[in-house]
């Protein structure tokens, strides 16, 4: 994607030649990914796109350092460093620049796009997201301007890795015969480390295995060991011509039949598209027929395009999503727009910047690029901060997508990582130095839906019903004392278990007669498999599962494993006479809500079908885990299962909307400050039901 294409050549001090496959075969990799992004459906596996571009991008850097001339290490880092830098960073720049300024006329709150294109441009986009845990298949990274640029940020962290490693090995200095050796053993460790790796965290954190370098590299490596192999560029010399014919036709023609393979398989076809992908480059021949079918002049130039392509598609498709939507009405529009972007960032931007002379000094060089770099960052900084929201030309009210707030300046949720330890005491509202000897608790305590409540909390104290509340929680925490979901917690590094141990035990050391506790989850996404958290499909298959460290349960066994727990914390809370109430789950939104207003610039033909949703299916979704916890309730005295489900939805519709249009969702799962409040009265009368809570506050 980011590379010069070059050919092989059997004199390694001989001119640099072209190699229009290659570009060919970019042409197909860029038209995958757009058509998987504009429709996933046509292309289930169009993504596997960029692992081609990783294949390629490998091969021509591996091929480009093996023609440098021999130069001193310092003067070898600094023109590759440069040549990088002419390379990526024009078209970038103005991409990122463009997008992010439009960007903040049509969304409200653009801060997370901001900030991942600010990382973009020091090639950090991919640690941001992997950090944000964002998943790539998912709602908040389809509306994020800038999580395109992530595959940008594995390449380049590569540029830096690999030329000094190349460097090491002796590679591109000629008085060094076994530099090649060298390097091929080198990447080839690394690459199978990688690949391993890649394996194992495909299962336990696929937000690793996405986002992260190390875990990418044997995929560039995949591309270097194949220009290593086939003699610094050239076909393999092992196989005939016929017989590299007619594997390099069967490559292509499997590579492109992978992109219409289940999504459900993504390592199986990664794996396979990096395989492939180095086949067609190493079987190459320039007689061979789908060498010349790849070399057509359509393909050749769609490839050579391909980078601005990228940057653009994207970018175009995102502010779509924010205003008139996507859909086959607004298609040729979209494809037309991309089209020129794409062709203007080309011939105005990237190519006159790759082949001009930045200065004599390829320090200057560098200087300049790093100068570009840091004003343009500074632009999308004073567009995060100083500037945000002046430039939103819609109407937005900041209430109604804040799904929490605080209830005063000191108060904190409870969190527990490996570095910090929990202090309940700290994160009671009131404080308990405020609170009279005799005071009554209300425990709050789960993942990020925990914490989408604080408003109920605080209705909860300013209406007298209890006496402070204690929230306790961490984003993608599975609440429980035994069950250690991993295979989609948001942090690795978050001690998920041991926070709500502690919880228990402060609740058992401290809790007194006539405390409650609430747990609020997101339960629909931890019993379910990695590659499919909200598919009905699935769902009715039994294919969902509680997803455990070691081993998975299938759906059933699952949730009576856990349901038998939850009887077992309210049994242990009995003998406190604390009660133990669980929110049932509720709907989620294919689309975030604010999608659902209608703006100048979203008429209501463009507003999503996904703002309504099947009461009926989502019925069918959430019911084994409601007959579940039915099922403990009636085995327990001191459980309460707290359905909030029939506030948002009637018998036909659930709808993120009141009947007076009010928004009650911040996104495409959690409650907003109105949302939270709405549950508050209803949860109210559901503990007076059960005598948890007097008729009237005292």
């Amino acid at each position: 994607m980011n590379s010069k294409t070059l050919t092989h050549s059997s004199d390694p001090n001989s001119r640099l030649h072209y190699r229009p496959e290659i570009d060919g075969l970019r042409a197909i990799a860029i038209l995958a990914v757009v058509v998987y992004h504009f429709n996933p459906s046509l292309l289930p596996s169009g993504f596997i796109g960029v692992d081609i571009f990783f294949v390629i991008s490998g091969f021509v850097v591996t091929y480009s350092l093996a023609h440098k001339p021999d130069q001193p290490w310092k003067d070898y880092l600094l023109s590759f460093a440069a040549k990088r830098i002419q390379r990526l960073y024009p078209a970038l720049i103005v991409c990122v620049v463009v997008t992010g300024l439009v960007g903040c006329l049509f969304i409200p709150t653009p801060t997370i796009s901001l900030q991942t294109g600010i990382a973009a441009l020091v090639g950090f986009s991919n640690l941001l997201l992997f950090h944000r845990s964002t998943d790539y298949f998912g709602q908040p990274a389809n509306l994020n301007l800038f999580t395109q640029t992530w595959s940008l940020g594995v390449e380049e962290e590569f540029y830096i890795a690999f030329p000094i490693l190349a460097g090491l090995c002796g590679f591109c200095v000629r008085r060094c015969p076994s530099g090649r050796q060298r390097l091929f053993l080198a990447v080839l460790s690394l690459s199978v480390v990688s690949l391993l790796s890649y394996l194992h965290f495909s299962r336990v954190y696929p937000s690793a295995a996405f986002f992260l370098m190390p875990v990418r590299f044997w995929e560039l490596g995949a591309g270097c060991l194949t220009f290593l192999l086939t003699q610094q560029g050239g076909s393999c010399p092992v196989l005939s011509l016929r017989m590299r014919t007619v594997l390099q036709g069967l490559s292509v023609c499997l590579l492109v039949g992978l992109l219409l393979v289940s999504q459900s398989v993504q390592v199986f076809t990664t794996i396979a598209a990096v395989l492939l992908t180095c086949c067609v480059i190493g079987w190459f021949d320039s007689n061979a027929l789908m060498t010349r079918l790849m070399s057509t002049h359509g393909l050749v130039s769609i490839g050579r395009w391909s980078y601005s392509l990228y940057l653009w598609h994207w970018s175009v498709i995102v502010l779509c999503r924010w205003t008139i939507g996507v859909s086959r009405w607004t298609l040729p529009f979209q494809l037309g727009a991309i089209a020129a972007l794409a062709l203007m960032s080309y011939y105005w931007v990237e190519k006159p910047m790759r082949h001009a002379q930045w200065s004599p000094s390829q320090v200057k060089t560098i200087g300049k690029g790093l100068l570009s770099m840091a004003i343009a960052g500074l632009f999308l900084w004073m567009l995060a901060k100083p500037l945000q929201g002046t430039l939103y030309s819609g109407s937005y009210d900041p209430e109604l997508f804040q799904s929490s707030f605080p209830l005063d300046s000191s108060y904190e949720l409870c969190r527990r990582t490996p570095q910090v330890a929990a202090n309940f005491s700290d994160c009671s509202y009131p404080p308990l130095e405020a609170l009279p000897d005799s005071f009554r608790t209300l425990y709050i305590v789960g993942d990020s839906h925990a914490a989408a409540l604080k408003a109920l909390a605080s209705r909860f104290v300013n209406d007298r019903r209890v006496d402070r509340v204690v929230m306790t929680g961490e984003g993608g925490c599975f609440f429980s004392m035994d069950l250690e979901r991993s295979a989609l917690t948001d942090s690795p590094d978050t001690d998920c278990l041991g926070l709500f141990r502690a919880f228990l035990a402060e609740v058992m050391s401290h809790g007194r007669s006539g405390d409650m506790v609430l747990v609020a989850s997101r339960y629909k996404l931890y019993f379910a498999t990695p590659n499919h958290p909200n598919d009905l499909q699935h769902w009715q298959q039994g294919e969902f599962a509680l997803a455990l460290n070691d081993r998975r349960l299938p759906l059933s066994q699952g949730l009576e494993v856990y349901s038998d727990e939850l009887i077992d914390i309210a049994h242990q809370l009995a003998q406190r006479e604390i009660a133990l109430v669980v929110q049932a789950p509720l709907p989620d939104w294919k689309q975030y809500p604010i999608h659902c207003q209608s703006q100048w610039f979203r008429p209501d033909w463009a507003l999503s079908d996904a703002c309504q949703l099947s009461a009926e299916t989502e019925v069918n979704v959430l019911q084994p885990i409601v007959t579940a916890f039915r099922r403990a309730e009636s085995l327990s005295s001191n459980l309460h299962i707290y359905n909030p489900f029939p506030l948002f939805c009637s018998v036909q519709r659930c709808s993120p909307f009141l009947n007076d249009g009010q928004l009650v969702f911040s996104d495409d799962d959690h409650l907003n400050n109105f949302g939270a409040s709405l549950v508050y009265y209803d949860l109210v009368e559901f503990l007076r039901a059960r005598s948890l809570l007097s008729s009237t506050p005292p």
